[in-house]
């Protein structure tokens, strides 16, 4: 046992990074396995997929990501020819994003893959304590009020 299991909920943040780099690592072993790219340009080119036209910012919004880290992926994307993009009619500076016929094509070729890693995480998550439904459950209550919040509140009542 680690330092950090036996921390316990003090822990939280530390174990979920620790979850989710677990997880990502053999994500990305995974496409690079199967020459889809890479892992991290899924879900930028999954909500192009689903919302194209789509506009960077409306982009960076849609994932939780900071606009410098959509901006990048972008160019990445661009670069492989798999994203396309044009100026908006309505607003000369936004740019609006759209999946070229290549990139349509690779998200078709990896469906499998994404049923694959569907079956995969339904397994590890089907747990007497769902996972991901506590994890909503966890969201929902930082919408109502943020972690800053109620430390910010707990040392108040403190002094």
């Amino acid at each position: 046992m680690s330092l950090i299991d036996e921390l316990g909920i003090i822990a939280l943040a530390s174990r979920l990074e620790r979850l989710s780099e677990v997880l990502k690592k053999d994500a990305s072993r995974v496409y690079k396995e199967n020459n889809f790219g890479k892992y991290k340009w899924y879900p930028v080119l999954y909500v192009i997929e689903k919302s194209a036209p789509i506009g960077v910012g409306e982009l960076a919004s849609e994932l939780s990501y900071a606009h410098p880290s959509v901006i990048q992926t972008l160019a990445e994307l661009e670069k492989e020819k798999l994203i396309k993009s044009i100026t908006d009619k309505s607003d000369s500076r936004k740019r609006l994003i759209s999946l070229t016929a290549k990139g349509r094509e690779l998200i078709v070729s990896m469906m499998p893959l994404f049923e694959s890693f569907k079956k995969a995480l339904i397994e590890l998550t089907s747990t007497q304590h769902n996972l991901v439904q506590a994890l909503k459950e966890v969201e929902e209550n930082l919408a109502e009020k943020s972690f800053y919040n109620r430390i910010k509140m707990d040392l108040k009542t403190r002094h």
